[in-house]
């Protein structure tokens, strides 16, 4: 394909094309998308509406250069690694978008993302955990929402979304199990053990409304689904309270949980399929931690130490 009309294709044309694309095919959910045009705006500030018949590597190296001076408006910092390169998966998802049509541009493949350097991944283990939960009192109402909450993110491990998202008729409570639209528009099994499951029930009977959520706001006639800020607030103040040195938010017990599961000897896959993650590499870069030596010590002791050498070096073991 290569009529007149793509050749002369901008910048800010190719992104339209790319945002029609994944709200047609609802590819994306309606939030991240909004973040992806926030992105590209922020490209199209940088780059100008160029032609994109005229992007090329030079063009890369720039938009590079001008990442790397960029600051962030809220903590006037430059821009970390991770930061720098969703300026380019937008770039190169804008660019694929084109190609896959069979406009003739350049490839995509060929923009290189900024290396991210190696971060320690910080969790609580399950003594930290259990002080957390024992923390929260259940004196009131919006207090035992707390502790249910977190209880519940612990057991199943989910993003804060799907656990706000969800409504008590998505709970099976004889199983144990509910199921929630997760990210990329999929299906998420969440497990609930049974303390989950009987903080839910307690919880559920303190509350006198009809609201279909499982979490609504408390001290209220008509009470609304809860909503990710408060639970992100309450949990830091409880964190405080509680006396942790590091910031305790939902994605910190989400992180920790898998991380209590992989080194209680859970696998890869079992602990990938748990977060409900597409690919092992997010599981094991960003929510399993960094693994001690002593912990490889201990592993090889368990595994390699049970071997009997009984024959002298050089001997032959002899056939039975």
């Amino acid at each position: 394909m290569n009529f007149p009309f793509f050749n002369n294709l901008t910048f800010s044309e190719a992104s339209e094309r790319y945002f029609a694309k994944l709200e047609a095919n609802a590819l994306l959910s309606k939030k991240s998308i909004e973040k992806y045009r926030e992105i590209s705006n922020g490209l199209l500030s940088l780059l100008g509406d160029v032609k994109i018949k005229k992007f090329d590597g030079d063009t890369v190296m720039n938009l590079k250069q001008k990442l790397n001076l960029m600051k962030s408006e809220k903590t006037g910092c430059p821009l970390s690694a991770s930061r720098k390169n969703h300026y380019l998966v937008v770039l190169k998802n804008i660019l694929q978008c084109l190609r896959d049509d069979g406009i003739k541009i350049y490839n995509p493949n060929l923009i290189k993302k900024f290396k991210i350097p190696a971060k320690q991944i910080i969790h609580l283990n399950k003594k930290q955990l259990q002080e957390l939960i024992d923390s929260i009192s259940e004196e009131n109402i919006s207090r035992l929402r707390l502790k249910t909450a977190v209880i519940c993110l612990i057991s199943s491990a989910c993003r804060v979304s799907e656990l706000i998202r969800l409504d008590i008729s998505d709970i099976d409570f004889k199983n144990g199990k509910a199921q929630v639209l997760a990210k990329g528009g999929k299906m998420h099994t969440l497990i609930f053990n049974e303390l989950a499951i009987g903080y839910i029930e307690k919880y559920l009977a303190m509350r006198i409304d009809n609201n279909p959520a499982l979490f609504v706001t408390a001290n209220t006639d008509s009470p609304k689904r809860w909503q990710i800020n408060d639970l992100e607030r309450a949990l830091r103040n409880q964190g405080k309270r509680a006396g942790f040195q590091i910031s305790i938010h939902p994605h910190l017990l989400r992180r920790s949980s898998a991380s209590l599961l992989f080194h209680q000897k859970a696998s890869l896959s079992v602990v990938q399929r748990f977060l409900g993650h597409a690919t092992p590499s997010v599981t094991e870069r960003y929510y399993l931690g960094n693994t001690s030596f002593s912990e490889v010590e201990r592993v090889h002791k368990e595994i390699m130490g049970g071997f009997n050498i009984e024959n002298e070096p050089g001997k032959e073991v002899a056939q039975k």
